[in-house]
């Protein structure tokens, strides 16, 4: 499927500790695969840069499921970010689970995100799909759903978005 950055900041990737979450990072380098975000810190040396048809793009992933998640920090994170490249895509790991809309809090970050500098806002967590808002020009995908988890209790669990995006010289277009 031609992935070539996988998210770490989430709920699980820490579960068995320190050393296991190295080792998936080394895993994901020798799988040819670059490790984005950290699931307990906010920093920039978690962010990635790709280089796309002569594009900068940088990425920054969040897990927000620990709380009180760092909005400060994050915002002045994707500030300072925004100012060193062409395009800057925020992943969010953030929501309430099996909640079909967004809550307050993940309104609140998506559009601090986009204020502060983000062109994009991508969320996952609450294993379903929910809601895509378009603020100040920008696209928020709250979250995509399930990728691949295996969860047959509902039809909403089953069910999943995959974004395309489409970097122009001012635009941006998904599918």
């Amino acid at each position: 499927n031609h992935f070539s950055i996988l998210t770490l900041a989430n709920n699980h990737t820490y579960d068995h500790g320190k050393e296991a979450f190295a080792e998936t990072i080394e895993q994901l380098k020798t799988a040819n695969l670059t490790p984005l975000g950290h699931p307990l810190e906010i920093a920039a040396e978690h962010a990635v840069i790709k280089n796309v048809h002569g594009k900068r793009i940088r990425f920054l992933g969040f897990n927000a499921t620990r709380l009180p998640f760092d909005r400060d920090q994050a915002s002045l994170l994707v500030q300072e970010m925004d100012n060193k490249t062409d395009n800057l895509i925020v992943t969010i790991h953030w929501g309430d689970e099996y909640a079909l809309k967004p809550n307050k809090l993940q309104k609140e970050l998506a559009h601090i995100f986009v204020d502060n500098g983000a062109d994009a806002v991508i969320g996952h967590h609450p294993h379903v799909v929910q809601s895509i808002e378009s603020y100040k020009g920008k696209m928020i995908f709250y979250s995509l759903g399930n990728f691949i988890f295996d969860q047959y209790f509902s039809t909403a669990t089953q069910e999943e978005l995959a974004v395309a995006m489409k970097i122009e010289e001012n635009k941006i277009t998904y599918t």
